[in-house]
């Protein structure tokens, strides 16, 4: 919502931009971009005639798959010129795709129909953004993540050998493999994978999510919807993190831990002009503002 504020400030030939919001969801929620408006620091000491306004933001509901591609393969590129527009958000890009095909039917001819259609919006959206000069954000959403089991591959003991004696009349001696089966050490079970090249592995570096080193035990792993197809239509994935706080208390045998807050990242997984980079931030009566580490926020955090 703040960047649909924001997109007001810049402008095309003098003419200042608008923007469009697109939701699956949800309606646009205009009782919080008047909020954002008036206490934002930027925004709120703004001139009247410089001041982003409700009336610059286009905004439309989509209810299922076939009016979303019929909107933003006919309507959109209109509104964009008509409008003059500069921003496009879709809120969200998976919502309708997992009501269509989570229906039922074979599992593998929905998959594969998917992925064709994911594949071509987001040819789609990329052709509009490079045509018009246009930014296009889209939100996601995840699903939760199971990490795959794997037996570490169990090494074999030696064969064991006896001595077999010839008649006592031989002098010489044979040995030959014992008829017991080869003994086994106990497996041991991972919850990672040690193939470099699967996708279990591969996947936390394009998802922004399952690479922390030292995850408590308690969180959710998680992973955008859509999967790999939609990923490789992206030019920029931000990850909006969330984790427990607990509360620094004793607790008794058997007692959950209770949530004391909530820390929130921003993490820049990949972009195709920044560094990948990582921030806290917060949500509040303004907008979006990056905070300190947990440790800083003794006094009320540091504000950036």
């Amino acid at each position: 919502m703040t960047l649909l504020l924001a997109a007001q400030l810049h402008s095309r030939d003098g003419t200042p931009y608008t923007a469009l919001y697109i939701s699956t969801e949800a309606q646009l929620q205009t009782n919080r971009l008047s909020q954002i408006l008036e206490t934002h620091p930027k925004l709120a000491d703004l001139p009247s005639h410089q001041k982003p306004g409700l009336a610059r933001i286009q905004s439309t509901h989509i209810h299922d798959l076939e009016a979303q591609e019929h909107i933003l393969r006919f309507q959109v590129p209109v509104a964009i010129q008509r409008f003059n527009v500069g921003l496009i958000i879709i809120d969200s890009i998976a919502a309708n795709y997992r009501a269509e095909f989570e229906k039922g039917g074979k599992p593998s001819h929905s998959l594969a129909k998917r992925s064709a259609q994911v594949a071509q919006l987001g040819t789609h959206l990329r052709d509009l953004a490079r045509t018009h000069n246009i930014a296009i954000v889209v939100a996601n959403q995840v699903a939760d993540r199971f990490e795959s089991q794997y037996q570490s591959p169990a090494p074999l003991s030696q064969p064991q050998t006896q001595s077999q004696k010839t008649p006592a009349t031989a002098s010489t001696s044979t040995t030959t493999p014992a008829l017991n089966p080869p003994t086994l050490s106990p497996p041991e079970i991972y919850f990672s994978t040690p193939h470099l090249l699967a996708l279990d592995h591969q996947q936390r570096f394009f998802t922004g999510w399952g690479d922390d080193p030292n995850p408590h035990p308690n969180d959710t792993l998680k992973t955008p919807s859509l999967g790999l197809t939609w990923t490789n239509q992206l030019a920029t994935r931000i990850a909006l993190l969330r984790s427990p706080v607990y509360e620094d208390r004793p607790y008794q045998s058997g007692e959950d831990k209770a949530v004391a807050s909530w820390k929130r990242t921003m993490k820049i997984v990949f972009s195709a002009w920044s560094g990948e980079g990582e921030t806290g931030y917060e949500i509040w009566t303004g907008g979006v503002r990056g905070v300190g580490d947990a440790e800083d926020k003794g006094d009320g955090g540091k504000v950036t």
